[in-house]
């Protein structure tokens, strides 16, 4: 593992997921193999090789590998961790709608 990268992840055009710093910078991700993306209900989520959730849009995340070609971020396999929620405002709203109806039963 050359280094860490750190942020928000987010959607991306190019590969379904990228990671967002904190300084605004975009970088896109080739995740490991066999890891992939799925849209869920409100947000995509990011599955490992098993197709257990890894992480969610939105989620603050670290991740070790380093940049390849093209600016590229290489991720290494095992090393992506979930560090942190960020509150986007679709999911306060999806985060309310389940309290609201939670709160009716």
């Amino acid at each position: 593992m050359d280094a860490l990268l750190v942020g928000e992840l987010i959607t991306s055009s190019q590969g379904g997921l990228a990671i967002k710093a904190t300084d605004g910078t975009v970088t896109e991700i080739l995740w490991p193999f066999g890891y992939s993306a799925r849209r869920e209900a409100l947000d995509l989520v990011l599955l490992d090789e098993r197709g257990v959730v890894v992480a969610r849009q939105g989620n603050m995340i670290e991740m070790g590998g380093g940049l390849g070609g093209n600016d590229v971020w290489e991720a290494c396999a095992g090393s992506i961790n979930v560090t942190g929620i960020r509150m986007t405002s679709r999911s306060r709203t999806a985060s309310a709608s389940r309290s609201a109806s939670s709160s009716r039963r």
